[in-house]
């Protein structure tokens, strides 16, 4: 319970605990973003089975609105994040990865290209989280970062983006993304 009361407190310092703002959480199916949800929702696992995963799914939680999508093709990312980001503002993307799904990562580093692409998204901090390393067969996080091509000289400097690989189910390597980004928030905030 302490831990989930210091990502809160991380939250507040983010200017996040409010009516409108969004803590926008994508993946592939199966990555665990539900698991995402249910861990700060009620410190309870809520594990779905693949393909059972609904398209979108909303959750209040001390005043937060937690989203999240199955983002699948280009074509259907793009129509479906359009829409939505048109009508909210969004304060920070975590994209959520299963690193144990190798044959995938092409398709989630497409799809990764596109909300990076998205003008809408240029400021917004991008925390991936490389998820499941509790498992053996999970990627290292070099390998990770490869496959994504997410290295600071490719990414632009006014847009924050980090991988930080973690095991949601065990809450491990949580703690280590939200201090970062927190960091990266209050840094913005300053320049503003």
């Amino acid at each position: 319970m302490r831990f989930i009361n210091w990502i809160y407190d991380a939250l507040i310092s983010l200017d996040m605990v409010q009516a409108n703002a969004r803590f926008l959480i994508l993946g592939l199916p199966n990555a665990g973003k539900y698991t995402f949800l249910r861990v700060f929702a009620d410190n309870t696992l809520g594990i779905l089975q693949p393909g059972l995963c609904p398209t979108s799914q909303e959750l209040i939680l001390n005043g937060v609105r937690y989203t999240t999508f199955d983002v699948g093709g280009r074509r259907r990312a793009q129509s479906l994040l359009a829409g939505y980001f048109s009508e909210v503002e969004v304060k920070t993307v975590v994209f959520v990865i299963d690193a144990t799904a190798p044959e995938l990562f092409s398709k989630i580093r497409t799809e990764l290209d596109i909300l990076l692409s998205l003008k809408k998204l240029s400021k917004v901090p991008f925390l991936v989280l490389g998820n499941k390393v509790d498992h053996y067969d999970a990627v290292s996080e070099d390998e990770l970062r490869d496959e994504l091509g997410l290295y600071p000289q490719i990414c632009p400097t006014d847009r924050p983006i980090q991988l930080f690989m973690c095991s949601i189910a065990k809450m491990q390597g949580l703690e280590d993304a939200f201090r970062w980004l927190t960091g990266h928030r209050q840094h913005r905030s300053e320049k503003v």
